[in-house]
């Protein structure tokens, strides 16, 4: 399960080029601060292909079409891949409207031998975006409000990962990501791209974080810095810890 992400980044012409995408060109996206802890039900961007690939303001946890209250959402903020294209809150977006929630990291809760969890922060070695692959959905109430969702799909946690939680993000490579995104309405596209586009863990690191990260009102570059090791967890490797990167 991925809970909270980071996108400590200011400037989203350089998110949508890092994407290959474009701002949306009828209107300017609301102004983006720094976000070292976002959480289900805000908002972040993301790209998708609606008549041509765009970064949109989007918020965190899918809303099918047929939902009947925007609270449903909070229940949607992933997606097993394993499921996605047969499970009825996500099938029509799986074919249709997939997208791309830029990261510079997500955080995970390790489980300790004393039952305690200790958040972890997972981020690319060379500080690049993780491209995430996602499903999105616009979603209008009973009384008018519109909303663009989206959920992050994930899968089973490979290589290091799998010592901090047993699923994970799946990140795609650039050839991945515009395949994701291109408008090919068949679930073969969709195995296909997840298949072939998927990266695997060489490139990520992971370092344990302060507990404030699991409160969604802190927001500061203390949730991504690196604390000491929780002392039931002292006597480990570093490669047990963070994972050889080989």
């Amino acid at each position: 399960m991925c809970g909270r992400f980071s996108l400590h980044l200011t400037d989203l012409a350089a998110v949508a080029s890092a994407l290959g995408v474009s701002l949306p060109p009828d209107a300017e996206l609301p102004a983006w601060e720094p976000r070292y802890n976002v959480a289900p039900t805000q908002p972040s961007p993301i790209a998708i292909d609606d008549a041509e690939p765009t970064l949109t303001m989007a918020r965190w946890g899918l809303l099918p079409h047929w939902a009947k209250d925007a609270g449903e959402g909070a229940r949607a903020i992933n997606a097993r891949v394993e499921s996605a294209a047969d499970k009825p809150s996500f099938r029509d977006s799986w074919r249709a409207q997939r997208c791309i929630v830029p990261a510079t990291g997500y955080f995970e809760w390790k489980r300790l031998d004393d039952g305690e969890r200790e958040p972890m922060w997972i981020h690319r070695e060379d500080s690049a975006i993780m491209r995430m692959a996602g499903l999105w959905s616009r979603w209008r109430s009973p009384g008018g409000e519109r909303l663009t969702t989206f959920t992050v799909l994930t899968q089973a946690a490979r290589g290091s990962v799998a010592a901090i939680h047993d699923r994970m993000p799946i990140e795609l490579s650039k050839d991945g990501a515009a395949g994701w995104l291109a408008p090919v309405h068949t679930d073969a596209h969709a195995r296909d791209v997840i298949s072939d586009g998927t990266l695997n863990t060489e490139h990520l690191r992971a370092h344990p974080v302060g507990k404030i990260v699991g409160n969604p009102r802190n927001d500061s570059r203390a949730c991504i810095e690196a604390v000491e090791p929780a002392p039931a967890r002292q006597q480990l490797t570093f490669d047990e810890l963070f994972g050889s990167g080989s």
